[in-house]
């Protein structure tokens, strides 16, 4: 009971931040969060600094998954210091690789690709549990290989689909004109698309598609991503720990497949794009190596086990600690500028 519970709650929570989210955004007003001035260009005049909701929102799903992870751990057994580790060498990997990756496939130095990012992570997850496992001393403390690849798929699929509100809000990853659709998506997308407002956002100033109905990819894949990570919570929940690996891998990269064929931004050359290969890659490489990886068994899976790390002092200081670093990663806006000016008002000095 307590894991309906605890998935209907999610799924609730989710429910009303995505139909906020999917309204709002994509309005300009929605796109800088605070303006920090740099220095002086004229005599009153400040060059500012946008710090972006963006960053906001991409660290608000960088922190969530990984709480899931360290709620999924947790219902197991594994000792918090453990996943915190886990969490620290994955991140410091692909954190990075997001903006490398963008460069190399996009030929654009200020932009990051979380679907880039995500693919190092689905390389070099089961790896880095092989890894920490082997610098352990205490055999007790290692990390359970296949339950712990397990949460690193569900928290991805949570991760991406919360991150998908970051792209609503700065207006990319946008997708194609229903003036450029088929009937059918005409259609299906004439009472349900998306409108960018405001000429800052990237498809504005990228495509020029300013207030020109889209086909609303970012709101499909944040639903399509969190569903595969409600149901993939489900399976791990009950000790269904390979289903929930290829589970998650299927839907969730297998979307990122079908999805770019409906988006309008620049993915790089040829009919499919690096992306797109990458996903597909992705879930040969998972499906290659499940039947190859260890199958440890486990008898108790107790969500009141995970969720009792939500209150500990370590938790919050790691996901506050978290959150500063990824918001200052990516919502300090190089693409976009601003002025300032300061002036007091007469009638109150």
């Amino acid at each position: 009971m307590e894991n309906i519970v605890f998935l209907l709650g999610i799924s609730l929570i989710l429910g009303m931040v995505f139909r906020w989210a999917f309204h709002a955004l994509p309005q300009e007003q929605w796109q800088m969060l605070a303006i920090v001035p740099i220095h002086k260009t004229q005599t009153t005049v400040w060059k500012g600094l946008n710090l972006t909701y963006y960053g906001a929102l991409t660290a608000f799903g960088v922190s969530l998954a990984v709480s899931v992870t360290c709620i999924l751990l947790g219902t197991i057994g594994v000792a918090l210091s453990s996943t915190i580790h886990l969490a620290i060498l994955l991140l410091g990997i692909t954190v990075p690789t997001a903006k490398f990756i963008a460069k190399a496939v996009e030929k654009k130095p200020h932009t990051f690709t979380i679907g880039g990012s995500s693919f190092v992570g689905i390389l070099m997850a089961p790896w880095t549990i092989c890894f920490l496992n082997w610098l352990q001393t205490n055999g007790d403390a290692e990390i359970p290989l296949l339950p712990a690849w397990a949460t690193l798929w569900i928290s991805l699929a949570f991760g991406e689909g919360v991150g998908r509100l970051a792209c609503l809000s700065y207006g990319c990853c946008y997708g194609k004109p229903l003036s450029q659709a088929g009937p059918f998506a005409h259609k299906l997308f004439s009472h349900v698309h998306l409108q960018f407002t405001g000429p800052n956002k990237k498809a504005s100033y990228e495509s020029n598609l300013e207030s020109v109905p889209l086909i609303p990819i970012q709101p499909m894949t944040a639903l399509v991503n969190t569903f595969t990570g409600v149901i993939g919570m489900h399976m791990f929940l009950n000790a269904e720990f390979t289903l929930a690996i290829a589970w998650t891998a299927i839907v969730t990269q297998g979307w990122r497949i079908v999805s770019e064929f409906m988006r309008a931004d620049y993915r790089g050359q040829g009919t499919w794009s690096s992306y797109q290969i990458m996903a597909l890659a992705g879930i040969a490489y998972t499906i290659g190596l499940l039947p190859l990886w260890p199958h440890e068994p486990i008898s108790t899976v107790d969500i009141m086990n995970g969720l009792h790390i939500l209150w500990t002092p370590e938790f919050f200081f790691l996901l506050q600690i978290l959150w500063v670093l990824i918001f200052f990663f990516t919502g300090r806006s190089q693409v976009t500028g601003s002025s300032i000016e300061f002036y007091v008002h007469p009638d109150r000095q």
